[in-house]
């Protein structure tokens, strides 16, 4: 099931939502297997856009967020139907 309840629909019948994405860099190290971490949180797919920003507004930094850890398999994949 989708957390998209309110989603925009494509003629491909995908259904497109709405994300807030940061992308940090990591420096080069000495150790080239390094990889990155992906966290995940999602809020409520019948939260009205007020409920969102008013969300945004009360975390004001990632460290307020209670982020979910998404460790890709051994193709790379991270995405889940979760």
């Amino acid at each position: 099931m989708s957390r998209c309840t309110r989603a925009v629909w494509t003629h491909f019948g995908i259904q497109v939502c709405v994300s807030i994405n940061l992308f940090v860099r990591l420096q080069r190290g000495k150790d080239p297997k390094r990889k990155a971490k992906i966290s995940y949180h999602a809020v409520g797919g019948d939260w009205r856009k007020e409920k969102k920003y008013e969300f945004l507004e009360t975390k004001a930094d990632v460290y307020g967020v209670k982020w979910q850890r998404l460790d890709p398999d051994d193709r790379g994949n991270w995405i889940t139907n979760d």
